[in-house]
């Protein structure tokens, strides 16, 4: 979810968007990223990003065969996403702002345990266990 672009924003729709049960301003305006001075302003139109690190092969791409991503990747990348956990359908970006998809090609790229296929519109369309 994405904060409004305009109109009053609460504390409340502040900590679902960052996932966080803390009560004080100052904690969820750091948690999401910004520095001091506080101001509210600053979460209009505000979506949190959950990064991620992915690792690709040589030339900065992913592999054509699910295994071979998981034998042999290496360079890491960090995508984000507005989502807590990976899993198809999850859309990836590469920037906070999640304004710029990520292009996949079609490709297998690992994180953590598992490779994931991601499409060139950024979407995770597949995802095996190494």
């Amino acid at each position: 979810m994405t904060l409004q672009s305009n109109g009053p924003i609460s504390l409340s729709d502040i900590k679902t968007e960052l996932g966080s049960s803390a009560n004080d301003f100052r904690t969820l305006h750091a948690a999401a990223g910004f520095s001091t001075p506080d101001s509210i302003n600053e979460f209009y139109g505000f979506t949190f990003a959950t990064a991620y690190t992915f690792y690709m092969g040589d030339g900065q791409q992913g592999y054509s065969d699910w295994s071979q991503a998981c034998a042999e990747a290496y360079d890491p990348i960090t995508l984000y996403s507005s989502s807590t956990s990976l899993g198809v359908n999850v859309s990836l970006y590469t920037d906070n702002t999640l304004s710029t998809s990520f292009n996949g090609g079609v490709l297998w790229y690992k994180s953590g345990n598992t490779v994931y296929e991601i499409d060139s519109a950024g979407k995770i369309t597949a995802q095996r266990g190494c």
